[in-house]
This record gives C-alpha cells, structure tokens and sequence, in this order.
C-alpha cells in the first residue's frame, strides 16, 4: 500500500500498488540426458497443478505456477503434456503457459537456498504438508 496525505484538502489517500512477477525457477539442463518431459515429470511432481493462489504454504501471485517456453517446440510439448496429465487425473491443471521473458538472478541468499539452509527447508516441507516426518 502507498499512503498520502493532500494537505490543501486534507484527504488520507491510500492507493495499492500490485507488482505482479512470479519467483521463477531457470533450468538449464543437457538434452542428451535428461528430456524436457523428464524435466516436466519433476516439476509436476514437486509442485500442486491445481493450486492458483500459490503454493503450499506460499501465498499469492508471485508463488502461483508458470511454465515459460523459449520457443514453438516447446509450447506444443508443454500442450500436450498438461493434456495428458488432465486425462490421467480428471481435474484441470492451473499452471500458466506464458513466454519466457527477460530473466532477473534472485539475490544470493535465495541461491542454493536448500543446500545452504538444509533445517530451515526441511521445517517448510514438513509445515506445507509436502513432506511427513
């Protein structure tokens, strides 16, 4: 929220500002190893499809799920594969499709933040529900 005053009038004005950006992810990976549907098989996994207000106990737009493509071959893999997966499990997947835009590195205590805060992960899975103990 933004708060003003006008002193000629008197008024308070509050006026809400939206930012809206996701907090993407950026894989890079060797086609020679892994296929961009073992890549989707992963995040599919790792994140709830049918979730569009956030994830877990991450809340609001910049935690919602997106998928961004770079090209054609990408879109019709992401089409088809989204399809396959709605038939599997009769419900309808809430990931966005959208194209991949200029990227922006997170600040180095996002980096790696797994690796380098292993109890504090771990805390998160067990309270979102995506992991027991």
């Amino acid at each position: 929220f933004f708060y003003a005053f006008n002193w000629q009038t008197g008024d308070i004005v509050i006026q809400l500002v939206i930012i809206c950006i996701y907090t993407p992810i950026k894989i890079i990976y060797d086609e020679k190893i892994s296929s961009y549907k073992e890549i989707l098989d992963i995040y599919f996994d790792t994140i709830d499809p049918f979730d569009d207000g956030g994830q877990f106990i991450d809340r609001g737009y910049s935690y919602t799920t997106a998928i961004f493509y770079q090209n054609n071959e990408m879109l019709v893999e992401i089409k088809k594969y989204i399809n396959q997966f709605e038939q599997k499990v009769n419900k309808k997947v809430l990931v966005k499709i959208l194209p991949e835009k200029e990227f922006y590195m997170a600040e180095e205590y996002h980096q790696d933040f797994a690796i380098k805060n292993p109890q504090e992960m771990e805390k998160e899975l067990v309270e979102s529900g995506r992991k027991t103990r």
